[in-house]
């Protein structure tokens, strides 16, 4: 036999009157911790006790058969009165509310009672509501966007009652919960006063919605937490206040993909005709809003380039850097290579946004400051714009390379960068210079290594900067003809894209990465400081946490690694015990 029920919080949330002994709406959903129940017999001898778990529930389970069993309700959180005892069935009160006793039952083999419930009013104030997965990322609650189970949703309290939470009061919650099965949350029996609710813990991959939609229906179905920080603004509660439009949405992100292509405009009409070949080497740069470079790539043998992993927004341009010496942007190039005609045939016009602009014109400005940039555009989550492409005339196809150029390298080593290049024979070549660019179009030379009839070389940076480090290689004969390698790129962050903590560690390391690495395959490494590979974490899909073990090391100074398909991002670290 099973005997069962939950104490809930009566005070009309959802619906129905306040303390009226029924549970309605959202009630069922209230419940409230730490009550102790008791189980009595027909001589009203207790023989078991328990207390309603977080969503205030109970049972005893294999209770003998008999007759004149009562269940008893004690020790209600402080604040906190019983409700009447009513007649409404499986939704009312059976709690007598000066005794604390149900009416008496009986069991007879194999009875399931599930109903033996205690609603419970207060003064005091409540609040709570719900987390949810915003499929849509609007930031608004819409028909069947479901609840999101196990985040944890903690409570601060203004205790000086100034009208901020700060310090102490910032780091130790009053209260804590975690989200249902439908996503929701409660707490009851406030002291009335100043609150703010943090959400933590939420499931991997997942992001917070934008915050306080506006036109949202009265505030009751948007997302009231700081992306950033997961916390709610300060929310005043008065006595007897319940407040429940305390909501966070979530999202699992969904970035978007750009490209196209670069190709050698043979007939310099503006248009790709078949037969005009892609250009490999030239350097796409990712400018945001904020004329922040935020992704990169080069084009490969047959022109295209691709950058994935781009978030939503609004105010993206695009600059188009060729790799080549003489290129010409003023406004009569004559016969140097140069960019094509813009925005050229069907739909050729700035359209880039909506991702139907033409796909055969090229989209880059002429001559001029912004020359081999694109107009700005905006980024739809998830969408797929592959409409990017830029036209150059007069490509030296006729010169030939002082040298084959095989394969070309770039990776960190300790503090430095590697550079590594294999090559043909070298036939009437004087050297290699090395060039270095912070953002892909100013370049300046860094070293030369002299031709030595190798088939490979190798050269060291020792001053890379934080960020985006891109190398090139000039072949130049003794001739003085010269060519120039494709563009390589590795980000030295040093913590500009990732964040650490705790750091110093003792034994777990938690990394945060960006919007635009998550989701990506990476190998997440400890190197010691002269250069020995200590510790080595495969990812198949980052998620926006991760986290390493450095117990098994010694207290020290270590270099902590990500290495994705596109970035290789490096982080001091130090181990202490």
């Amino acid at each position: 036999n099973t005997v069962s029920g939950q104490a809930w919080f009566d005070n009309a949330a959802g619906g129905g009157t306040a303390a009226d002994g029924i549970r309605n709406g959202t009630e069922v959903n209230n419940g409230v911790a730490g009550v102790t129940v008791t189980l009595y017999n027909n001589a009203g001898l207790a023989i078991a006790t328990t207390t309603t778990d977080a969503s205030g529930n109970f049972s005893f389970v294999g209770v003998a058969n008999g007759t004149g069993y009562t269940v008893g309700f004690s020790n209600y959180p402080a604040g906190m009165n019983p409700s009447p005892r009513t007649a409404d069935g499986a939704n009312n009160s059976d709690a007598d509310r000066v005794s604390g006793r149900t009416g008496s039952f009986n069991l007879t083999g194999g009875t399931n009672i599930t109903n033996l419930d205690a609603g419970i009013f207060t003064t005091r104030a409540a609040l709570g509501n719900f987390v949810w997965n915003d499929l849509n990322n609007d930031g608004i609650q819409a028909a069947g966007e479901p609840g999101v189970a196990g985040v944890t949703v903690s409570l601060y309290f203004d205790a000086d009652n100034n009208g901020s939470i700060t310090g102490a009061e910032a780091t130790n919650p009053v209260a804590s919960a975690i989200t249902d099965a439908n996503g929701a949350y409660f707490f009851p029996n406030l002291i009335p006063g100043n609150y703010q609710v943090g959400f933590t813990t939420v499931p991997n991959s997942m992001l917070f919605t934008q915050q306080n939609t506006p036109g949202d229906n009265g505030n009751d179905t948007n997302s009231d937490a700081n992306p950033s920080t997961g916390l709610t603004s300060i929310i005043a509660l008065s006595a007897g206040e319940i407040d429940l439009t305390i909501d966070a949405g979530l999202t699992v992100p969904r970035p978007a993909t750009i490209g196209n292509r670069v190709w050698a405009d043979l007939d310099k009409n503006g248009v790709q005709d078949a037969g005009e070949p892609g250009i490999a080497g030239i350097l796409v740069t990712l400018y945001n809003s904020s004329n922040v470079a935020i992704g990169s790539a080069v084009t490969d043998g047959n022109g295209n380039w691709q950058i994935t992993n781009v978030p939503s927004g609004t105010g993206y341009y695009l600059i188009f850097t060729p790799n080549l010496p003489s290129f010409n942007t003023t406004i009569t190039p004559g016969t140097n290579p140069a960019w094509t005609q813009q925005n050229i045939g069907a739909n050729g016009t700035l359209g880039l946004s909506s991702g139907t602009e033409s796909d055969t014109d090229s989209d880059v400005t002429v001559t001029g400051a912004n020359a081999g940039r694109t107009g700005t555009f905006d980024i739809t989550a998830g969408n797929n714009f592959p409409n990017m492409d830029a036209g150059i005339i007069n490509w030296p196809f006729s010169s030939l390379l002082p040298v084959p150029l095989y394969s070309f390298t770039a990776a960190p080593q300790g503090s430095n960068v590697l550079l590594s290049w294999q090559v043909g024979t070298e036939l009437n070549l004087q050297g290699y210079d090395i060039e270095f660019s912070t953002d892909g179009r100013n370049w300046n030379g860094i070293g030369t290594v002299t031709a030595a009839g190798r088939s490979g070389y190798k050269f060291v940076h020792t001053a890379p900067v934080s960020g985006f480090n891109y190398y090139r290689i000039k072949s130049v004969d003794k001739d003085g003809k010269f060519e120039y390698s494709e563009i390589r790129r590795v980000n030295f962050g040093r913590g500009g894209s990732i964040s650490i903590y705790p750091n110093p560690a003792k034994s777990d390391v938690n990394i945060t990465v960006t919007g635009a690495m998550i989701n990506k395959a990476a190998t997440i490494s400890i190197i010691a400081m002269d250069g020995k590979l200590l510790l080595q974490q495969r990812v198949t899909a980052m998620s926006q946490t991760e986290t390493i073990n450095v117990a098994a090391l010694a207290n020290g100074k270590y270099m902590l690694r990500i290495v994705t398909d596109t970035d290789v991002i490096n982080k001091a670290i130090e181990v202490i015990r």
